[in-house]
Parts: C-alpha cells; structure tokens; sequence
C-alpha cells in the first residue's frame, strides 16, 4: 500500500482478514452510517500485502493489550474475563495458556482477535 492508513481503512483491514464470519459479528454491532463508511474503505482498499495485514493486526492487538482506544482495561485481562464467562474454566485456561503474541510460531496473532467481543473490534 505505502501510506499510512486511517482508523476507518485499518478496521476495513482487520474485518477483512478475520473472516466473513467475525466480520458479520462486528458489523451488527455498528450502526448503518458506520457499516456504509467501512463498507466504503473495503470496497476501496484493493490488494493488500502480508506486511500490511501484519502491521495492522499487531497495532490493534498492541491497543487491546495496553488498554488504549477507551477500552480502560488490559487486552488479557478482557479476554481472560470474557473467556471465563462464556466457558468451562478449564476450556477457557487451555485457550489462554495458548495465546501468544503476534509473531510468535503458534496461536496468537489472528487467532486471539477472533476470541474478541465482536464490540471491541469495532471501535477500533
């Protein structure tokens, strides 16, 4: 791509690599002005490169697990909670034992995005 991308542009980004499913989730927590902006940007992006979709994914996870982007809590804090409601506790500490941070070989990455409220994505 070569330039730096908005806010708007990078959820079209991260949507898109998450899947038709997620992407789904996500969209019917926003409101129609912000499905048409996004919806906007996706059909406006074109190619977009392994780099890119790295970069992205890693910025938004650097901004769940600092807490930044008005969410007031820590990435795995949220995630540990969430997890925790919605299953086994056993399940949900084999998950958590298993998540890695982007560019680690296994897990992680992609992977924990998808475990997230489908709310949060959104605000980014």
């Amino acid at each position: 791509m070569g330039r730096k991308l908005t806010g708007p542009e990078k959820a079209a980004v991260l949507l898109m690599t998450l899947g038709e499913e997620v992407a789904a989730k996500v969209l019917a927590n926003l409101d129609d002005r912000e499905i048409q902006n996004i919806g906007n940007y996706m059909s406006a992006l074109g190619d977009i490169d392994r780099s890119d979709m790295d970069s992205i994914n890693k910025d938004f996870y650097d901004m769940v697990e600092s807490g930044t982007g008005g969410l007031g809590i820590a990435g795995m804090d949220f995630l540990k909670t969430a997890l925790m409601q919605a299953l086994d506790p056993a399940k949900a500490t084999e998950i958590l034992n298993n998540i890695t941070t982007p560019g680690e070989e296994m897990g992680g990455g992609l992977e924990t995005v998808r475990l997230l409220d489908p709310k949060l994505i959104s605000t980014f």
